[in-house]
């Protein structure tokens, strides 16, 4: 059939065929051998399946050599199996006996040699159990047994007359456990069968086809190819442009990569996280500083804050270019008469914070986790509530603390000559045109700048991306912790110990591998996002 569609007529349904033909004859290619000396130990079908199905699978000038290459791996591997044998049973051996039939046997059977010969068929000597198998012709079940019918049963039973094919039927019609993750056949992306990759029976796979539709009839599955691992900002802005406005699950794959679902989108996200932080993008405030206020963790005082100080790896990022803000992200105001014109560098601030917004909501509609420190101002903001003084020191300790105290002189009722801020002068701090009649508004301005006027534009794209999911005011049902709950999961310290429970081995690897142990070891050494 996919030979017939292969030269159709319609352009969008050759090309669909020859993508289909490429994968289907690459699996047949490599599992078609294995595939056809198995169907020829199941004593139904021997060699006339090979005969009957391979003209109709391969071109009319190839076919009978691909029958002959099943011919020749039979013999090659009954080869095999006898040398085994043999060698096997001259080891047991020790002993010799006396072949020779007695004179009075020998006597009994005069003749009857000769009459045998005259009268039957003989089976020649040098005949190999294979070619015994084969010219039997194939055995046919009754309809009841047919269905249930078991080929290593029969194998079973017919041991002691193909003692050495026998033992090659076990072996290769024995089904190894299956490696195929639930996750891989709901996966809606191409996958390849390798060598990790075994049989599912044909049940097993209508039912996770079967299931998959109907998942996807539900809610939805996007596929967006060929995202770019090292331009994952311009991807992601691409992806979320396309998808985000449809409730379909967004999955996606790399460039070159072969593999999908959720594994790569989960990396994807994470990827995403970190490149929204970068110093470069001028979205955020930076107030980094070794001695700065930590953070409490579900109840343990972690010196570094929020981890987004931590890199994949688990190595310090302080020297690197993400963004420091140990109490958590917080835009960086910029003035009001910033240049908007496209191309300038607060119009694509603006454009990342709309970015910004639609992966947030689609990473809440989906259930991903982000790598996302927000601040818990920015909490507030996004759940449309106001910020006023106080709320600088949940993302800026020193310098909500300076503006407090800069308050309280306000509150002395002082001449502006006689104030002084921590021991210092007020005219030291270099604030022209200040004196004690707009000192109040002087520091109203800068809380405005802070956090009010000199974000707001940044919040209205953040708002204006969000929505292009689903309404913002939806949040509103959630508290602040529940809200960075469900963002970026809890904040704990991993032990060892956890990790190892949580991970599930394969591929020959188990808790006591050395690479096993070292990345537990590695991933403990600092708190996780989650």
């Amino acid at each position: 059939m996919l030979n017939d569609m292969s030269i159709d007529n319609r352009d969008f349904v050759k090309r669909m065929t020859l993508k289909m033909k490429e994968k289907f004859d690459k699996y047949w290619g490599e599992c078609n051998l294995v595939m056809a000396i198995g169907a020829v130990f199941d004593p139904r079908y021997k060699m006339k399946l090979i005969l009957y199905s391979f003209p109709k699978i391969y071109p009319a000038d190839d076919f009978q050599r691909h029958i002959d290459d099943v011919h020749e791996s039979l013999e090659f591997l009954y080869k095999e199996y006898l040398s085994v044998d043999s060698q096997i049973n001259s080891s047991m051996s020790s002993a010799t006996y006396d072949s020779n039939p007695s004179q009075a046997k020998k006597q009994k059977t005069d003749g009857f040699d000769e009459w045998v010969i005259t009268n039957s068929d003989i089976i020649p000597g040098n005949k190999s159990e294979i070619d015994m198998y084969l010219d039997e012709g194939v055995y046919k079940p009754g309809n009841e047994e047919y269905e249930d019918f078991d080929a290593l049963n029969w194998w079973k039973a017919n041991g002691l007359k193909f003692r050495h094919l026998s033992k090659m039927a076990r072996d290769i019609l024995s089904i190894p456990i299956t490696t195929v993750a639930s996750e891989s056949a709901f996966c809606a992306g191409g996958r390849v069968l390798d060598q990790y990759r075994s049989s599912l029976k044909p049940e097993t796979v209508q039912a996770l086809i079967c299931m998959g539709d109907w998942l996807r009839q539900d809610f939805g599955v996007e596929l967006a190819s060929n995202v770019s691992r090292n331009r994952i900002l311009d991807s992601a802005a691409k992806v979320m442009e396309m998808y985000s406005s449809q409730k379909a699950v967004l999955e996606v794959e790399y460039f070159g990569e072969v593999g999908t679902g959720l594994g790569p989108t989960l990396e994807f996200y994470t990827l995403l996280s970190h490149d929204l932080q970068k110093v470069g993008l001028s979205m955020w405030r930076s107030n980094f500083s070794p001695d700065k206020q930590s953070m409490e963790i579900d109840g343990d005082e972690l010196k570094n804050g929020k981890t987004n100080n931590i890199s994949e790896s688990g190595l310090s990022l302080a020297t690197s270019d993400i963004v420091q803000a140990p109490l958590g992200l917080f835009p960086r105001p910029w003035p009001p008469n910033a240049d908007t014109s496209d191309g300038s560098q607060f119009s694509k601030v603006i454009e990342y914070f709309r970015l910004l917004g639609r992966v947030i909501a689609k990473a809440l509609q989906d259930g991903r986790l982000l790598d996302l420190p927000l601040s818990t101002a920015l909490y507030k903001l996004v759940l449309g509530q106001e910020l006023y003084l106080h709320d600088i020191l949940s993302f800026d300790a020193e310098f909500g603390k300076i503006l407090q105290e800069l308050q309280v002189l306000v509150y002395a009722h002082c001449a502006i000559a006689d104030l002084c801020f921590r021991g210092a002068p007020i005219e030291d701090l270099c604030l022209d045109s200040v004196d004690i009649n707009n000192f109040d508004e002087y520091i109203s301005l800068v809380v405005d700048a802070t956090v009010k006027n000199g974000i707001i534009r940044q919040m209205e794209a953040f708002r204006s991306g969000f929505n292009q999911v689903f309404d913002i005011t939806s949040l509103q049902i959630f508290s602040l912790d529940e809200l960075d709950y469900l963002l970026c999961g809890k904040r704990e310290l991993w032990e060892a110990e956890t990790l190892v429970d949580h991970i599930k081995f394969d591929h020959g690897y188990t808790a006591k591998s050395p690479a096993v142990i070292n990345n537990s070891t590695q991933s403990s050494s600092g708190p996780s996002a989650g």
